[in-house]
C-alpha cells in the first residue's frame, strides 16, 4: 500500500522520478527492440543487446524496487544479490552439463541423424 504524501512537493518528486524511470525503461527496450529489428550494430548486437539488459535491469531495480534507498538493516539488496548468485548458479551448472553432454556424444551431426534414424526404426 502506499503511504499518502501530505508534502505536494514531495508527492512531485515521486511522480517525477516514477514517470522518468518509466520512460527511461519503454526508451531502452524500443532501442534494442530496433536495433534488433534493423540489424543495427552488426556483430556487435549480441553485446549491445546486454549492455542494454543491464542498464534495462538497474533502472528496474533503481527507481521501482527502491534498491540502496532502505535503512538498514539491506533485505532488498540481499535478496536481489541472493536471486543473482542462484540464477547464476543455475546458468553455469546448465552450461556445463550441456558441455559435458555434448563432449561425451563424439557424433557429429550426421552421425546424430544416422543414429536417431537407427532409434526410430526399432519401434520405440
Amino acid at each position: 500500500m502506499m503511504k499518502q504524501h501530505d508534502n505536494p512537493e514531495e508527492y512531485k518528486r515521486h511522480y517525477y522520478r516514477y514517470a522518468s524511470g518509466f520512460i527511461a525503461a519503454l526508451a531502452v527496450m524500443y532501442v534494442a527492440y530496433f536495433a534488433t529489428l534493423n540489424g543495427w550494430f552488426g556483430n556487435y548486437l549480441p553485446h549491445i543487446l546486454l549492455t542494454f539488459a543491464a542498464v534495462q535491469f538497474v533502472v528496474q531495480l533503481v527507481v521501482f524496487l527502491h534498491v540502496g534507498q532502505e535503512s538498514k538493516p539491506r533485505f532488498t539488496l540481499w535478496s536481489v544479490v541472493y536471486g543473482f548468485i542462484m540464477m547464476l548458479i543455475i546458468v553455469v551448472a546448465s552450461l556445463w552439463i550441456m558441455a559435458n553432454m555434448n563432449y561425451n556424444m563424439h557424433l557429429s551431426p550426421d552421425q546424430m541423424n544416422e543414429y536417431m534414424l537407427q532409434q526410430n526404426k526399432k519401434g520405440y
